[in-house]
């Protein structure tokens, strides 16, 4: 039971610094993208900066001093000397604060996706990542429930489970929720790296090294050119007249000769 508490009390810290970073990482997008947002942005941007802010804040200081001695956290059930907070009712107290704050951060870019200029298609698509930002808000309610229970429980260990589960999930889904933004432009740039990788050419035929080449270099080139000096129209159909597009193909093919007498051996 003390390595079990000493895992969950450095569990604690894990889910805390991943469910700040997540935030913080989408507050920042956020200012990037609306970055000429109205006042009501701006206000509605710090206060969520700061709520996602004073989440470690609360949380560290807590639980620094949440014993006396701070290692009868997990050497309590021991039976040794100490006291500690209620940490059960206070995990539930910080889970509420991180639902609140779950909620405040989905809905800070609402108002200004609204304004966009955009078809009905793409607005559905942005609420669509939206949606799954309040898929993390589902699971940190459950987390919460779940939390409840756990500081009820007679047996600790027993609902410690469930607890740990739904702590992993939500950070997990909060991560893919801010990656998710991006994965178009990703996916956009796997597309043009492996169409670059498989552009067309002709083989190369060869007799180790001897024998017959033939390459084809289907390189085409297109240029505009404007064509200047004696001859060229300067009145009458404008600058676009003398405008002409060159398709350019390079060709080479190389051929070895055979020996004569090889030849005739092989007759």
């Amino acid at each position: 039971m003390v390595e079990v508490s000493k895992l969950s009390y450095i569990y604690t810290y894990l889910f805390a610094i991943s469910v700040f970073t997540t935030k913080v990482s989408i507050l920042l997008f956020y200012r990037r993208i609306f970055s000429r947002g109205g006042l009501s942005f701006k206000i509605a941007f710090w206060f969520g900066t700061f709520l996602v802010a004073s989440y470690p804040v609360i949380f560290l200081f807590t639980m620094l001093f949440c014993c006396t001695p701070l290692s009868h956290y997990w050497t309590q059930f021991k039976g040794t000397e100490g006291s500690c907070i209620d940490v059960g009712h206070f995990f539930v107290i910080l889970a509420i604060i991180n639902l609140f704050t779950n909620v405040i951060v989905l809905l800070i870019p609402v108002p200004e996706v609204l304004k966009l200029q955009m078809s009905r298609e793409k607005k559905g698509a942005v609420f669509g990542i939206l949606a799954l930002g309040g898929l993390v808000c589902i699971a940190s309610a459950v987390r919460v429930y779940y939390l409840d229970v756990f500081s009820k429980a007679a047996d600790n260990t027993w609902a410690m489970g469930t607890v740990a589960i739904w702590s992993s999930v939500e950070p997990s889904m909060g991560i893919v929720s801010a990656c998710l933004p991006s994965f178009k432009s990703f996916l956009r740039y796997l597309r043009r790296k492996g169409g670059s990788k498989s552009r067309s050419s002709f083989p190369t035929i060869s007799n180790g090294g001897k024998g017959n080449r033939l390459r084809f270099d289907d390189e085409i080139a297109l240029r505009s050119q404007i064509v200047g000096g004696e001859g060229s129209m300067h009145s009458g159909q404008g600058s676009e007249a003398g405008r002409q597009i060159y398709v350019k193909t390079d060709v080479e093919q190389i051929i070895t000769e055979i020996p004569e007498a090889m030849r005739r051996s092989n007759v």
